[in-house]
């Protein structure tokens, strides 16, 4: 085992990985890093090793950059998020019209408390999308937060 630990022994790997590439063939050096690691316990075959070195020399090339991928993925869900939130916010304004045009043109038992309940009342999916079962309510309100994530 090495003595060093960490990012130091990390590139001192890598380093001698590419050079024993260079020395005799990408395959004798992908072949003696999987039997070190399986040595140490690691099951890593010749196929995870490829993984490895390929992702090791995208970033030595400077074409990895998982930070500004995960600034890019949670700018889209903030979008994705704020959007759905919007578009349940207007389907409840909807929904709200029509139940209040249904009062109007219907029965008028307004009495303060159910006012004051009506307005406390915060929709709930099953309320938004109006199916029976509960489950296609929540199926719908999941189709719609994944087709506005694939338009953002």
């Amino acid at each position: 085992m090495s003595e060093r630990n960490g990012t130091a022994n990390l590139l001192a790997q890598v380093k001698a990985f590419r050079e024993l590439k260079d020395d005799y063939s990408p395959e004798v050096a992908e072949s003696l890093t999987s039997k070190n690691l399986q040595r140490n316990d690691v099951d890593a075959s010749v196929t995870d090793v490829k993984g490895w070195a390929k992702i090791n020399e995208a970033a030595l090339q400077g074409r990895l950059d998982i930070p500004t991928e995960i600034t890019i993925a949670e700018g889209k869900a903030a979008i994705a998020a704020g959007t759905a939130i919007d578009q349940l916010a207007a389907v409840s304004v909807v929904v709200d019209e029509q139940e209040s045009a249904q009062d109007d043109a219907g029965d008028d038992q307004d009495d303060a408390d159910s006012d004051e309940q009506d307005d406390n009342e915060v929709s709930t999916v099953d309320d938004l999308y109006g199916y029976d079962n509960p489950e296609d309510n929540e199926e719908a309100a999941f189709d719609d937060v994944l087709k506005i994530q694939e338009n953002s």
